[in-house]
Order: C-alpha cells, then structure tokens, then sequence
C-alpha cells in the first residue's frame, strides 16, 4: 500500500511542512505528469524555497533523464543538486527557489 503524509510546524517568523510519500512515480496515471502531487502541494504552501529528497532504484528510467526531477516543478528554480549512487539506488537532493 502507498500513503501521503503532510506535516505542518507553524512558527511566528517561519514555518515548516514536510510532505512525504511512498508512491511508486510509474503507478501515477498518465494522464497526469507524474509532478502534479508535487505542484499541488507546492500551489497550497507556496514556500519562497524547498528541499526535495528522492531514493529511485538505480535501473529505473528516470535515473538516466538528466533533468529528472529539475524540470518537472512548476514555478521554481533548481539551486543544487546533488546525487549519491548506492548499492543498488540513488538518493537525489535537491534543492529549489522560487522564480
């Protein structure tokens, strides 16, 4: 089974929402570009900037997409990217702000 999980810490000078998912980015439909959660989420909170942080098994298709996930976001930027090969995965980093 998937699931979504959103948190939100409200402070007075800044504040913190996590979103989280187990979603597997092929079982999306594909009527739907497989960011859209991402955007919606995105389009709710409307951070001036944000962290995303993917595990995708290492012979998936969208390790060898040299934009993926860059240019799959709505509105923001891409300021750093970082990837780490594991075993038998890669952990991607990155890091956005809004345009």
């Amino acid at each position: 089974s998937y699931y979504y999980t959103i948190h939100v810490t409200p402070e007075q000078d800044w504040s913190y929402a996590s979103f989280e998912s187990n979603v597997i980015l092929n079982n999306i439909k594909s009527t739907s570009t497989k960011f859209d959660v991402v955007n919606k989420v995105l389009g709710i909170f409307q951070p001036l900037d944000f962290c995303m942080t993917m595990f995708i098994k290492a012979n998936a298709v969208e390790c060898v997409d040299i934009d993926f996930p860059c240019s799959k976001v709505a509105n923001y930027r891409k300021e750093d990217k970082i990837v780490h090969d594991l075993d038998d995965y890669q952990l991607i980093y990155i890091r956005y702000t809004k345009i």
